[in-house]
């Protein structure tokens, strides 16, 4: 499986976003459903830890539990968001693109809605031959020079949050610094 992505060519990121994001996305989504929901037990090495279920913790804190939540900035909030106004965290592909990729995916037989990994033959590289063909089908287009011209997004992650931290309120709750650093950590 090594060497099917290159990570500076068009063709193959258009096809691992095409293939995998909503897959990526689902298992966050269930990663965090799961352990928001998991019970936290009583540990012998852990006295002061507080038991019980996250999501009910999070939202009724038992008596003598204070909250270490950082108050709520909203005029940095504001702020950050008039800076990504027509940012749109879902998108992941141009429009034009995102339907281009929606009826090769549809052409190849892949139903994107049933992203569920659990189901797949191999959770370690799920889906190969679909990512092959999109990304050979996604070369094919190029090349032949035709509409829609494929494209990515014009803003990553990595240049909103440099883009916030470099014209945000300074001294308003992120830097430059620890911006990039969480960022980096996210990528």
């Amino acid at each position: 499986m090594e060497g099917l992505y290159i990570e500076d060519n068009l063709a193959d990121s258009i096809s691992l976003l095409g293939v995998y994001i909503d897959i990526i996305r689902w298992e966050f989504e269930d990663f965090v459903r799961t352990w928001n929901s998991h019970k936290i037990r009583e540990s012998k090495d852990r006295p002061n830890a507080v038991t019980g279920i996250p999501r009910n913790l999070y939202e009724h804190p038992p008596p003598g539990i204070s909250s270490s939540a950082l108050a709520f900035d909203q005029e940095l909030h504001r702020s950050m968001l008039s800076q990504i106004q027509h940012w749109d965290t879902d998108e992941y592909l141009p429009y034009e693109t995102k339907q281009w990729v929606d009826r090769q995916l549809q052409d190849i037989g892949f139903d994107r809605n049933t992203p569920e990994l659990a189901w797949t033959q191999d959770r370690h590289s799920p889906y190969p031959d679909v990512y092959k063909q999109l990304r050979d089908r996604t070369n094919a287009h190029i090349r032949s020079g035709l509409p829609p011209t494929l494209a990515l997004c014009d803003l990553s992650f990595n240049d909103v949050v440099t883009h916030i931290a470099s014209t945000g309120p300074k001294g308003k709750g992120i830097t430059a610094s620890r911006a990039t650093h969480n960022a980096s950590e996210g990528s």
